[in-house]
């Protein structure tokens, strides 16, 4: 296969799984509070100091650039997407290429990829950018086995490591793993003099960026702020036992990727533990790769599963490994196919192929025959876009931060979507009054989301007193005695607004200012 039709090949397999994923008329909600985020960065807000949000810091300022790039149209981030996970796939397959031949490379790269659309979920996550930082810190840890000047080599993993972080802390997977091996086969030679040189070289590279965000952040007074989201709202979101986290890591494993893919991979990772106990490989530049990927899957596979629950974006994450290990498989059986005749050869490798992408095809069909062509505007969002008045703030109440985006009207306080304030143990009174005084003086429309997510209070009285004996209510524990201060943001709604409207679509409830305040 020449140059020119891997290229062509890989770069149509890029453009389907993101058009299938990506919707055509609103983004998901993740998507929306970090495309409102990045919005509200080009108008000169900081994040975390102007807008709550509990994600890494590189994500907001890479929607920035897409929507500056689109001149404020999502198109632009739609671009960056395409960029990363073409990025991604090149260096994938240039790195299996190398280490495992092309065969493998081609066998690999089209799995994984496949893979990756089952775990998009809409796109513009966190996985996805991550993802091309991943391969990039792979492909640089190859190169410097063989490299004299391996300290330039693990300063920019360390660069790649940090950019990870600061896309989300849980995404440091696979630098780990090539530090894990750097520490294990240095300790195992006594080589005392390269272990600090290239951890020093690492955690100098991580240390400058990290370092250097840290420092820009608290110039804009939005370091605490920032630490607070970032660190200690997360950490009591996925407040879980460990038990909980192994069981989300497996059930997230099995259930995220499609069978056949992942019993290839636990076979290559159980064949890579027995030959690197032996010290003892087909060809012995594989032993290192096989290592990273032995060590980095449980590692990932961990911190995918860390909150204790299942989202599938997460265990984009173990897609590396998953190359990996799947084009060691493939080195070890492509000798023994190329002995058959051709088309033997070749009808196992399309069984292979079939069966490990059959899900993902059949998943990326029906998401394209879903998609409205050509696409058009939401119902939805045409309704609350009529009950809007030029310059009106918007509420969303809840978690829709898409409908602030596309319409261009700005949240009242820094809580675009409230999931903080109703969340227990987090919530303090300031953070209601904090956002009960924006309501007050800017006045927006209100939009309650609720009847559509179960997370979320309604703002009626009569239904909220029905949410709070939900399972729900119980196992968030969003409204109780805790939280009692959040009365005084309903009792202020109830008092100075009135309900206007249903949207024909979710039942959502307009409601707008009354002006008895």
């Amino acid at each position: 296969m020449t140059r020119a039709a891997q290229l062509s090949l890989f770069g149509l397999l890029v453009a389907l799984v993101l058009l299938s994923n990506i919707p055509l008329k609103v983004p998901g909600r993740d998507s929306g509070v970090f495309l409102y985020v990045g919005e509200q960065i080009l108008d000169g807000k900081i994040p975390y100091r102007d807008v709550w949000d509990h994600k890494g810091p590189l994500l907001y300022y890479i929607n920035a650039l897409g929507l500056w790039l689109g001149q404020g149209a999502i198109g632009g981030v739609w671009v960056l997407e395409y960029v990363s996970l073409g990025t991604a796939v090149f260096l994938s397959f240039h790195l299996l290429n190398k280490a495992f031949g092309l065969v493998p490379a081609i066998i690999s790269t089209i799995i994984w990829l496949g893979n990756a659309s089952l775990l998009q979920v809409g796109g513009n996550l966190t996985e996805e950018y991550t993802l091309p930082l991943q391969f990039a810190a792979l492909y640089l840890f190859w190169r410097s086995l063989t490299s004299k000047n391996d300290s330039l080599h693990f300063f920019t993993i360390g660069l790649l490591a940090g950019a990870a972080f600061l896309l989300r802390p849980n995404n440091i997977g696979t630098p780990a793993a090539i530090m894990a091996y750097v520490v294990g086969s240095s300790l195992a030679a006594r080589a005392w003099s390269i272990l600090w040189r290239k951890v020093g070289a690492f955690l100098a590279g991580a240390g400058a960026l990290v370092g250097g965000t840290a420092v820009y952040f608290a110039a804009h007074q939005a370091l605490f702020p920032l630490i607070d989201q970032l660190f200690v709202y997360n950490f009591q979101y996925a407040a879980t036992s460990f038990e909980n986290r192994i069981v989300a890591s497996l059930a997230g494993l099995f259930a995220a990727m499609p069978f056949a893919s992942v019993v290839i991979v636990l076979t290559a990772w159980v064949l890579g533990w027995v030959q690197a106990a032996r010290q003892k490989t087909d060809r012995p530049a594989w032993r290192p790769l096989i290592l990273v990927a032995s060590v980095g899957l449980p590692i990932e596979a961990f911190l995918a599963g860390y909150a204790g629950g299942f989202f599938a974006h997460y265990f984009m994450a173990l897609l590396p490994m998953f190359a990996l290990l799947i084009g060691y498989f493939m080195a070890g059986l492509w000798p023994h196919l190329s002995r058959l005749p051709q088309a033997s050869a070749y009808g196992i490798l399309f069984i292979i192929i079939s069966l490990t992408g059959y899900q993902p095809v059949r998943v990326m069909a029906y998401n394209l025959a879903q998609k409205p062509w050509p696409p058009g505007h939401s119902q939805i969002l045409a309704e609350i876009e009529q009950a809007a008045q030029p310059h009106e703030y918007l509420l969303m109440w809840g978690a829709e931060a898409s409908f602030n985006f596309l319409l261009a009207k700005e949240s009242p306080s820094r809580f675009v979507y409230q999931y903080p304030l109703y969340t227990a143990v987090y919530a303090t009174p300031e953070m209601a009054a904090n956002f009960l005084d924006g309501v007050a003086r800017k006045r927006p429309l209100i939009i309650d989301t609720s009847p559509s997510n179960t997370n979320v209070p309604p703002l009626a009285p009569v239904d909220r007193v029905a949410w709070l004996q939900t399972e729900d209510a119980r196992r968030l524990a969003h409204i109780g005695s805790e939280t009692a201060y959040l009365d005084d943001i309903f009792e202020f709604i109830e008092t100075n607004y009135v309900l206007t409207g249903v949207t024909e679509e979710n039942k959502w409830r307009i409601y707008k200012y009354s002006g008895s305040q």
